[in-house]
């Protein structure tokens, strides 16, 4: 994991939850005074940091071979099974939960799905350094990458040069500066049978078919839907970004495929040469998901390097984020970004998200995603209904049609195969369009309401009190309430001013910036405060127990950190198991098991969070899940996110 220095304190309130308000005119807090700090900073939320040199650490995961994906076919009702596309479980939904027993993925011929296997980065760092194909010691790309960072193509690279049963084959490496495509060309072998012979393997042997599918970190609940086939994608494999726990899969494509991808390199080729080797990307654009609409930002916008990222790519090099900072810095236009770091979950995202355009203003819930990239042409191509409406040489009027099936093999995806960050995702070359999209409907995703407290700061929260947390009355239908009692989360605001005899805390208060009162404040302590009696507790909302934010609405906040502009998630990063680890915030730093039959929206299992998929495409259910206090189920009895984030971190 990449450690940082954090030149500001980052702050405790609900840092890269992914959501916040509409306030569009709050401009960013003020930025310490930095020597060479780029000024993309000026339209980022997170506090400045720098980020360390030290490069790709870790492991990632791999795995080769081509995927036969029954399960989606059956879900989509590809499958010629009469029962394909139905709802055999009777919860109201077709999904992987529907699968009949024996319908699994399997590998093409029949086999079992090959695992991912874990690459030690040190053990890879060591033999690329000894620069064994003459292709580069460290990465391929040093044009691109900064030392100690590496592409999917240098993983590729450490497999020939490490397994005798993998190889490119002899005199079949293209250079980059040499391609057409501006990219490496190769052909590579896999000795599948294990026989020593190179040549009789099928579509292993002898193949410039060979491209990647990526899933990124997934963090402990490895919840990606596509995670044995992985995402397909256009990009090139030479300067796309290895990043820490992404799980990559190499296996051979058609020859249609291979030359669909290699037409849009082309275009992205022709489209920097003839703007002088200008990066100018023709449309900019949001599109409503849900009328249709499109509404151009920038036509033919000049990007500009900011070089935000200058521990991984080169200077000058362009990545989707610097789209958006284009338009803030240079247009005026209110885009806005956050640093999302190692999330709670585990997963290791350590990437900028785009989080405020000017037409949806800042993003609730999971809307921080990646946009649409890549041809107009192309933006159908991988679908839950797939047409591949081209030619068999990947040109749009070129001859011939695919069948369904062939069709379905390669371009049926859950999702459009892009699940990138803003940050993350490097530019080689102009794409013919970047397109934010929303607005999202993600209610099947959670079991709490979305609750953005910026956003709807009138906002309330029923909820059922227990022994451990508060538990959410205004989703789960027929609940069993029991003898539970009830009571309402609201925003409470920290006192600015004196109320009535109360004194506001200062850096004098020997409890300063500690934001647990309990700690030092409770019947079994001195200095007890309120004589040891009335006990600031919010009757009035049905709770019969101290609640720290409640003080400060006498007390003032203590010395709490300012929020960065967002309003719900807070646990996404802050709790006790991230790089944003929360201290002396009471349960928060704890972790809660939450048993499955909390794990119901109705009739219907939570399918997200709790149920992961596995390597045969069948989902993993999970009888409990350990997750913090704060989630999507509960909240927390003592310091319920966001409604406690908000009342101090203003």
């Amino acid at each position: 994991m990449m450690k940082l220095k954090l030149i500001s304190t980052l702050i405790i309130g609900s840092l890269l939850s992914g959501c916040g308000s509409d306030s569009k005119d709050t401009p960013p807090p003020p930025l310490p005074e930095v020597p060479d700090r780029s000024v993309g900073w000026d339209y980022i939320e997170t506090p400045y940091m720098e980020f360390s040199d030290e490069g790709l650490k870790g492991v990632v995961f791999s795995a080769f071979g081509k995927v036969d994906d029954k399960a989606l076919k059956w879900v989509y009702g590809y499958s010629d099974r009469p029962d394909a596309g139905t709802d055999t479980n009777g919860d109201g939904a077709v999904n992987l939960h529907d699968l009949p027993v024996d319908v699994f993925n399997t590998l093409v011929d029949g086999s079992p799905v090959t695992p991912y296997d874990s690459v030690d980065v040190a053990e890879m760092r060591r033999v690329l350094a000894s620069n064994p194909d003459g292709l580069g010691a460290g990465t391929s790309r040093p044009d691109v990458f900064i030392d100690g960072n590496y592409s999917v193509f240098d993983l590729l690279r450490y497999f020939a040069a490490t397994r005798d049963d993998m190889q490119f084959d002899e005199g079949s490496i293209i250079h980059y500066s040499d391609s057409k495509f501006g990219t490496f060309e190769f052909s590579f072998s896999w000795d599948y049978n294990g026989d020593g012979d190179f040549t009789n393997d099928g579509i292993y042997s002898n193949s410039a078919n060979w491209h990647f599918t990526n899933n990124q970190s997934g963090g402990k609940y490895d919840v990606w839907p596509s995670r044995s086939t992985g995402a397909y994608n256009y990009e090139r494999m030479d300067t796309y970004w290895l990043r820490p726990s992404a799980e990559i899969r190499f296996m051979p494509f058609s020859d249609t495929m291979t030359k669909r991808r290699q037409w849009v390199y082309q275009q992205e080729v022709k489209r920097f040469e003839e703007s002088d080797g200008e990066f100018v990307i023709p449309y900019v654009q949001y599109q409503n998901l849900a009328t249709g609409q499109v509404e151009v930002f920038a036509e033919n916008l000049k990007v500009k390097a900011f070089d935000i990222r200058s521990d991984v790519f080169q200077k000058g090099q362009i990545t989707i984020m610097d789209v958006w900072l284009t338009l803030a810095h240079e247009h005026g236009m209110d885009f806005r970004l956050s640093y999302w770091p190692t999330m709670s979950s585990g997963a290791k995202v350590n990437s900028f998200a785009l989080s405020t355009d000017p037409i949806t203003g800042t993003y609730g819930g999971y809307v921080a995603g990646a946009p649409l990239w890549g041809e107009l042409a192309h933006q159908g191509d991988f679908d839950q209904h797939p047409q591949c409406n081209f030619g068999l040489d990947g040109t749009p009027d070129g001859e011939g049609r695919l069948t369904e099936q062939e069709c379905i093999s390669e371009w049926l995806l859950f999702s459009n195969g892009q699940n990138e960050l803003a940050g993350s995702l490097l530019l080689p070359y102009p794409k013919q369009m970047i397109s934010q999209v929303g607005p999202m409907d993600t209610t099947y995703m959670k079991v709490v309401d979305e609750i953005d407290l910026l956003a709807s700061p009138g906002k309330t929260t029923n909820v059922y009190i227990t022994d451990h947390n508060l538990q959410s009355a205004d989703i789960i239908q027929g609940y069993d309430q029991g003898d539970k009692e009830a009571a309402v989360l609201r925003r409470q605001y920290a006192a600015e001013e004196p109320v009535g005899n109360a004194p506001i805390l200062d850096e004098n208060h020997f409890g300063w910036k500690i934001a647990d009162c309990n700690q030092c404040h409770n019947e079994e302590k001195n200095p007890l405060g309120h004589g040891g009696h009335s006990w600031p507790t919010n009757y009035a909302d049905g709770f019969d127990f101290t609640q720290p934010h409640y003080c400060a609405t006498c007390h003032g906040n203590n010395g709490a950190t300012d929020n960065h502009n967002r309003g719900t998630r807070c646990y996404w990063c802050h709790n006790n198991e991230g790089d944003m680890t929360v201290h002396n915030h009471g349960d928060i730093g704890t972790n809660w098991i939450i048993p499955e039959d909390e794990l119901l929206v109705g009739k219907r299992k939570f399918t997200y969070n709790p149920s992961g998929v596995g390597i045969d495409g069948r989902p993993i259910e999970h009888k409990d899940i350990s997750h913090n206090i704060n989630s999507d189920y509960n909240f927390s009895r003592t310091f319920p996110a966001p409604y406690s984030c908000l009342t101090c971190h203003k």
